[in-house]
């Protein structure tokens, strides 16, 4: 273990809390203790420091309408309708309102299904790729499946093992819906590195993108420019082709 890292553990109430941003890398978890605390990611985000964020978001589906969290959310959460949404669709809409709060950052989600069916949500932020790129990974080993919980959140019976339906080889449908993403996403010439970064704000590794292109390569449905064939570059941070389905 390097030496040089240290750990330091501790609990306090933020409102009163500043962070020296620039000595340290940070990773800050946020237990919102109340939805005034969101407030403060603009302020502790800096190079270096990434916040795990613990939010209620089926408190916002049943209180988006008042005034004490309009206050620090926005009056645009009070337009959002939740009506009929189970709590991870909730929560997945809710990340992607920071999203919109926060458009400078990356940011991801988690949900985590207790036995008791309620659903805490987990929103990550970094302002790099490479942390943006870590979360997902990590996600992705909780959940191999979906990448987004400890649940089967999207009720694939073929994926679910005692399932009269399971199916380990069958697509999920979050796959198949990206896959239909990225093909229209690549309706223009794209590189590689733009390519790795739609697949991270899809929720994907490049390890899930590749089989696609691959496939997609093999049938003659994309055209490239640059690089040798069968190899995408999806790992390279530098241009390396350009790659377009052809219409």
């Amino acid at each position: 273990m390097n030496k040089n890292v240290f750990i330091n553990f501790s609990s306090c109430d933020i409102s009163e809390y500043s962070l020296n941003k620039n000595a340290y890398f940070n990773l800050i978890f946020l237990d919102q203790y109340g939805i005034e605390h969101s407030q403060k990611i603009s302020e502790f985000m800096s190079k270096g420091t990434d916040i795990l964020m613990f939010i209620s978001s089926a408190n916002i589906k049943r209180f988006k309408d008042m005034d004490s969290f309009k206050k620090f959310l926005g009056n645009d959460i009070g337009k959002i309708s939740f009506e009929g949404m189970t709590n991870y669709e909730t929560h997945k809409v809710v990340a992607g309102y920071f999203k919109q709060m926060y458009p400078k950052y990356y940011i991801g989600q988690f949900s985590l299904v207790k036995d008791n069916k309620n659903t805490n949500g987990l929103i990550f932020f970094s302002e790099h790729r490479k942390g943006q790129e870590k979360f997902l990974e990590a996600a992705w080993r909780v959940d191999p499946i979906n990448g987004e919980g400890n649940k089967n959140l999207h009720n694939d019976f073929d994926k679910q093992e005692g399932s009269l339906f399971f199916d380990e080889n069958s697509p999920t449908s979050k796959m198949e819906n990206y896959k239909q993403d990225l093909i229209e996403f690549l309706k223009e010439y794209r590189s590689n590195v733009e390519i790795k970064y739609f697949s991270l704000d899809m929720g994907f590794l490049t390890k899930h993108t590749t089989p696609i292109l691959k496939e997609l390569e093999a049938n003659k449905k994309i055209e490239r420019t640059g690089g040798k064939e069968k190899a995408f570059y999806l790992t390279e941070e530098n241009e390396k082709i350009q790659i377009r389905f052809k219409q």
